[in-house]
């Protein structure tokens, strides 16, 4: 929530209203024996994307990551291109900007 790509969360949401980072999930990772886990990106931004990447590459417990790419955007071939050659990305939530789905 601190890089502000969160809007859509509101305090009145509760117990949602928080960062949930790696941290916070491995004690459950541990006490049900899951070895691990894939990230889905929660926000349509770029940026997320690459956040949810740097997490991969400091957890060896992330397998992959499922990013967000705006197909509208002239960027879109670049950020595809860059986004295929990291590793850690395993598919993508893609949509036209102020479309829902």
């Amino acid at each position: 929530m601190e890089r502000g790509d969160y809007g859509w969360l509101t305090k009145d949401m509760g117990t949602l209203y928080q960062d949930f980072l790696p941290e916070d999930l491995k004690p459950s990772l541990e006490k049900y024996s899951i070895s691990g886990t894939v990230l889905v990106q929660a926000t349509p931004t770029y940026e997320e994307t690459n956040y949810l990447v740097s997490l991969y590459e400091n957890y060896e417990w992330i397998y992959g990551v499922v990013g967000w790419l705006d197909l509208s955007s002239p960027a879109f071939p670049e950020q595809l291109d860059l986004l295929m050659k990291q590793q850690g990305i395993v598919g993508f939530r893609a949509q036209q900007c102020g479309k829902s789905g």
